[in-house]
This record gives structure tokens, C-alpha cells and sequence, in this order.
């Protein structure tokens, strides 16, 4: 199986980089939950780490740093 990462993690990894913390208020978490909720996606939603990596890589980030995001415990990685 592929592994693969929840779209609340992603979009948490999201907010570490652009702000530069991790999105841990409760601002934050409805900022999430309002963008989730227009791309009609729940936060336990998975989907592929080798597809949310090269979405990133789109967007200009290392894929390497979100390997690293969920390894020290920024989000958790899954296999389903």
C-alpha cells in the first residue's frame, strides 16, 4: 500500500510554512476547517504522500520538508 497523509495534516504543514508555526489556535483551525469545507473536504480525508509531495512541489515546497513536518510529530502519517 501506498502510505498516506490526512488533508488536516496537509493543510497544517500548509500553515507552518507560509506563517511559519504551526496552526495549533483556535483561529487556525477554523481557517482550516473553512478552506476544507469549500473544497467540500473533511480533515481525516487521506490521500497519497506521493501525491500531496508533488502538489507541493507545485506550490514551491521541498517534499523533503514535509517528510520532516510529519516525522517530528507535526502530523501523522498513515498506511491504509
Amino acid at each position: 500500500r501506498d502510505p498516506r497523509v490526512s488533508v488536516g495534516d496537509v493543510l497544517a504543514f500548509l500553515h507552518s510554512e507560509i506563517i511559519g508555526t504551526a496552526a495549533n489556535s483556535p483561529v487556525d483551525e477554523v481557517e482550516r476547517m473553512h478552506m476544507m469545507a469549500q473544497a467540500d473536504l473533511n480533515p481525516d480525508d487521506k490521500i497519497r504522500l506521493e501525491d500531496a509531495e508533488e502538489m507541493l512541489e507545485e506550490l514551491g515546497v521541498s517534499r523533503r520538508r514535509l517528510v520532516s513536518f510529519l516525522q517530528d510529530g507535526g502530523a501523522s502519517e498513515e498506511d491504509e
